[in-house]
């Protein structure tokens, strides 16, 4: 009896650490910090340029999720000025407890306002 008391009084603490490190995450860190590095690392990546125009949400319970809109990705070189893609607002969310055993698991994806242009150049090459 005494075993099962300790027992469940660790896994009682660990919960609650978990607990308190996601809820220190979302306190602490602010997304939009990372705005600046995500377009630059989109833009080394593809060579297209990525705009956040709205603000990052994070919330960690009872999902890990980010919420963000609008944005757009522009075309590659040799193809119009205008967006590639842009959207108004999206957000997706990935389970807690998988991801705390390195597992990803989306739960959902939601994207609102989505204005895709795809287009060919004059070499039959696709902006896609």
């Amino acid at each position: 009896m005494r075993t099962v008391k300790v027992l469940g009084l660790v896994v009682g603490a660990l919960i609650a650490l978990v607990v308190i490190a996601l809820l220190a995450v979302w306190v602490l860190v602010n997304p939009n910090d990372y705005k600046p590095k995500i377009a630059a690392a989109v833009k080394k990546a593809t060579g297209r340029e990525l705009i956040l125009g709205g603000t990052i949400k994070l919330s960690v319970l009872p999902w890990i999720a980010l919420e963000l809109g609008p944005a757009s990705l522009g075309n590659p070189s040799g193809f119009p000025a205008q967006p590639f893609v842009s959207f108004a607002h999206a957000s997706v969310r990935v389970k807690l407890l998988p991801l705390l055993a390195k597992r990803l698991e989306i739960g959902r994806v939601e994207l609102d306002g989505l204005d895709a242009k795809l287009l060919k150049n004059s070499q039959g090459k696709g902006n896609w």
